[in-house]
This record gives structure tokens, sequence and C-alpha cells, in this order.
């Protein structure tokens, strides 16, 4: 080997090492001096609970893990990992198959038989002009506490399409558009918890592959990058966007709603109808009333899925009048089960009339008015 080649293969391993090092050294850096609740873990952690473990798919930060208890009891989680009992795949014949995909409200309280997706299947399964030709529903349970719409399109595409739907239904809640918050790393005793911090979005795709995944994983600086770069994204698939009008392009306040058409896409690509259902919190579908910020995000929604031809199965004036102490679970923002039935019947009878006449139905959902009623704000 040559002086030449030899110099170049020292130089080149001088500058990969000293690449390597920057790149730890900004890693401790970050997590010092830009990660600050990594210093105060105690009062931001939330242990993981109920079989929930860590993700393997980047930008999802925990998955729940299948159990192998009793599959009619409450915490029983399929070989898919969705709450509920377990289903087959491939999918039996004369078995239609709804995913219900959401995030809490969808997953639901402490009784599984409480849950809007376990209500919705008996309703169906009880209607005899429905299954009269042998059908048999099934309604998934595809509920993740604290995931927004983005990290709900990435359970759609990675989860969902193993399990062969018909049909599903994006139950979008109000804070569907929030950054999510969460990750997780091993605490001291070496259990699981999920840390909050910054951000955690993206796939962060832009490494590919393996490195991709290893790097999600163990480098919060890398994840914190792939925020930046997936808001960039946002602009530009807001600003590609054919289907929105100038305005809507520079005055949208929730570039979310873009991760809609993914949802759109990856249902069609699978072979499954899409729908979208819609709710509040208890108070404010309570009273009926909403405040400036909250109706801005379902009139936003609403209009984006309006656009794309999406049906919506409006719940937000289910529980006009009633009492808040009636349907709030107790933390301000989660339904009792009675109003998860009331839920549950309104998507059933949405559903009724759609199978009955699909055509007249999407026109007719469409001509729909959905009116907000707003709260007076000083």
């Amino acid at each position: 080997m040559n002086i030449k080649v030899k110099n170049i293969l020292i130089n080149s391993v001088i500058a990969i090492t000293t690449i390597i090092i920057v790149l730890i050294l900004v890693e401790f850096a970050f997590r010092k001096w830009m990660f600050n609740y990594y210093k105060i873990v105690g009062e931001n952690q939330i242990f993981l609970s109920y079989g929930v473990t860590e993700s393997k798919i980047p930008g999802i930060p925990f998955e729940y893990a299948p159990s192998n208890n009793d599959e009619n009891s409450d915490w029983h989680f399929n070989r898919f990992g969705f709450r509920g009992k377990e289903i087959a795949v491939p999918k039996p014949a004369g078995v239609y198959r709804i995913v219900l995909l959401g995030d809490s409200q969808v997953y639901g309280g402490l009784s599984v038989k409480g849950t809007i997706s376990y209500l919705l299947e008996q309703l169906l399964n009880s209607d005899p002009e429905l299954t009269k030709n042998g059908i048999k529903f099934e309604v998934v349970n595809a509920g993740y506490f604290t995931f927004n719409i983005k990290e709900l399109s990435l359970i759609l595409r990675y989860k969902v399409k193993k399990i062969e739907p018909d049909l599903i239904i994006y139950n979008f809640f109000e804070n569907d558009f929030d950054e999510s918050t969460y990750t997780v790393m091993k605490g001291k005793d070496g259990i699981p918890v999920l840390l909050k911090y910054m951000s955690i979005y993206g796939e962060n795709d832009f490494l590919g592959g393996k490195i991709n995944v290893f790097l999600n994983r163990n480098s919060l600086f890398y994840r914190y990058i792939g925020s930046v770069v997936e808001n960039l994204r946002y602009k530009g698939r807001i600003r590609y966007s054919n289907l929105m009008n100038k305005y809507d392009k520079v005055y949208t306040r929730f570039p979310l709603v873009v991760y809609l058409d993914d949802m759109i896409r990856d249902s069609k690509n699978m072979g499954a109808g899409f729908i979208t259902s819609i709710l509040g919190d208890p108070a404010s579908m309570s009273a009926c009333v909403y405040n400036d910020y909250n109706g801005d995000i379902f009139e936003e929604y609403i209009k984006y899925a309006r656009m794309r031809g999406v049906m919506i199965i409006n719940l937000l004036d289910t529980l006009c009048g009633r009492p808040v102490q009636e349907i709030d679970r107790g933390d301000g923002c989660h339904f009792k089960d009675d109003a998860h039935m009331i839920f549950a019947k309104r998507i059933y009878k949405e559903l009724k009339e759609y199978f009955k006449d699909p055509d007249s139905y999407i026109v007719e959902n469409y001509k729909r008015k959905i009116s907000l009623i707003r709260k007076q704000e000083y």
C-alpha cells in the first residue's frame, strides 16, 4: 500500500471517528441543556401500564403488548396489539371487519364492555336486517391514549392493514392536532416509563432502514431534528395541496390536518372504506357551545374532510342538554359508558343507512350542515 492511499485511509478513519465523537457530545449536550425534563423525571413520568411496551415503529411512542389472559377480560390485548378479543387473519368468510381508530376516547374506560367499539358491534350484530345474509360484524378497538392524528395515521398504516379491515372509522377528538409529547425511556429501576419532552414528531425516515430505527430509539437529538424536518414537510404539503385555496395555504392553523390525507390514501390502498366521526369534550358537548379555539379546530377539520369527500358522522350534538356530571367520567375529558352507548347508537344508525344505499347516503351526508355555536369570549 503506497503512502498516499495509507494517508487517505488514516485521515478517513480520523474524520469518521471525530464525527462520531462530536455527535455523541452533541447528544449529551442536548440532554443536559435542552432536554430539561430529563433532569426532573419524577415530576413528569407516567408509568407504562396495562401491557404497554415500546414501539418498534418509528414515530410511535408505544404499543399494547399481546396478553395471555382471558380474551373476554377487561385488559386483554389480542395478538395484533388491539384491546379486546382475538380476531382471525386471514379474515373468515362472512365477516365484515370495522376498525374504530382514535385516542383514549376510543380506548375507553375500565370495562371493555363499555367501549364504543364493543357496544357498536353488539348493535350491528343484533340487527336482523344487517345480518340476514349471514354477515357477522367485528368492530376492532384501535384506541391509543395520548396519540395525535399523525401517530394514529401510522397505526393505520403499519398495524391496521395487517387485520384486513373492510371499513375504518377515525374518531377525531379536539386534541388530535396537539403536539405529541411522549417518548419511552428506562427508569433507574429498569422499568419503562413514558417521559414528557419537546417532541417525537416524525418517522425521521431520511436515513432509512435499521439506522433510522436505531437512532429513533436511542437519540433524542435525532428525534428533535426529525421534528424540525416534519414541520418543514407540513408546510410543503400544505403549500402544494391542489385541494386547498390560496387563503387556506397561508392561514391554516392546524397543519397536522394533512395526515388525514395519509389515512384516506392508506385505507384505499388496503381496500377499506373510510369514514370519520367527531367528538368534543364533555362540558362543551353538554352545553353544545364551543370556545373559539375548539370551534376553529372542528371547522377546519370538517372543511378539510369535506373537501376530500370523507363521510362525517357528527357526534357533537348527541349530548346537548345532559348534565355534565352524568356524562363526564370525572376528569373533564373522558365520557362515562352511558355516553359511549349514545355514540355507538349514532354510529350504528349512520352505518345502517350507509349499508342500505351507499350512493344516496354519501350524497346526503355531504349536504349536511354541521353548525357550531360559539361561546362569546372577551
